[in-house]
C-alpha cells in the first residue's frame, strides 16, 4: 500500500476576526487584513495537533501551533494557507 494512502487528513477549525491595523507600507490596503485564528485537529477523532506548521502561500510567512493546536496569523481575503504535519496529508484552504 501506498504511504500517502496511510496518512489521515489535517482538519481544521478557526474564527476569523476584523481589525484596524496600521500597515508600515502605504500601499497595502488595511481595511482588509483578518486575524484568523484557529485550533487546527486531526480529521478522524478530532483531537488537537501540536505543533503544526500553518503557512500562509500568499504572503510568505507562516506560524506554528502551539501545544493544544492553537495558532493565530495575520492574512488577508484570498490568501491560500497549508497546514501541514510530518505523517499527515497537507491540507490546504483559501481564506474567503
Amino acid at each position: 500500500s501506498s504511504e500517502n494512502q496511510d496518512r489521515d487528513t489535517i482538519a481544521f477549525a478557526f474564527i476569523c476576526r476584523l481589525f484596524n491595523f496600521k500597515a508600515q507600507r502605504e500601499d497595502i490596503d488595511t481595511s482588509k487584513i483578518l486575524q484568523l485564528s484557529g485550533v487546527v485537529v486531526a480529521e478522524q477523532d478530532l483531537t488537537p495537533m501540536p505543533y503544526i506548521t500553518v503557512y500562509d502561500k500568499s504572503i510568505g510567512r507562516g506560524v506554528i501551533a502551539d501545544f493544544y493546536g492553537y495558532f493565530s496569523m495575520v492574512s488577508f481575503p484570498g490568501d491560500t494557507l497549508f497546514f501541514s504535519y510530518y505523517g499527515y496529508k497537507t491540507s490546504t484552504y483559501i481564506v474567503p
